[in-house]
């Protein structure tokens, strides 16, 4: 059985600042690459798809992944009428944590999971840390070594 995965891309982003630490469009770009390369939804046959709030030409085009921008209408509209639409939204799984929005997608059939535990998916093969509360810090040597290694992965730079 096939899932779809359907991201809540600016609540990903949000809520895992400490790893998107950077523009909204250069986050776009990371999450892109990132779905590219470790292909966090499992099978060949599943899908995924990211939708945000916007439009393609605010914050740039040339996305490797799935990205759906709103363009008049907000992000999470977007994924309710999505899974709302779906022949099968038992195969949705809808990441994001905003519960108004679970509610909705349950509502309509479909499943969801926190952007937490999606990101330990996304970042299974390097232990990256991933922020889980708003008040927690990390160094600034620890932050510059999770940049460093992040533009290696993703601009495919050698520092």
């Amino acid at each position: 059985m096939s899932v779809w995965y359907i991201i809540d891309g600016c609540n990903l982003i949000e809520r895992q600042s400490r790893v998107f630490d950077c523009s909204r469009r250069q986050a776009l770009h990371y999450l892109s690459n990132l779905i590219v390369y470790e292909k966090p939804e499992g099978s060949l046959r599943n899908k995924l798809t990211v939708i945000i709030d916007g439009q393609p030409g605010i914050s740039g085009p040339g996305y490797q992944a799935d990205i759906r921008f709103t363009s008049g209408r907000t992000a999470d509209e977007e994924i309710v009428e999505t899974v709302k639409n779906s022949e099968n939204p038992s195969r949705i799984i809808v990441v994001t944590d905003d519960k108004p929005l679970r509610r909705s997608v349950r509502k309509k059939g479909a499943r969801f999971k926190s952007t937490s535990d999606f990101t330990k998916k996304l970042f299974k093969k390097k232990s990256i840390p991933v922020k889980n509360s708003k008040d927690k810090k990390i160094s600034d040597q620890e932050a510059e070594k999770i940049n460093k290694e992040l533009r290696k992965k993703w601009l495919r730079k050698k520092e």
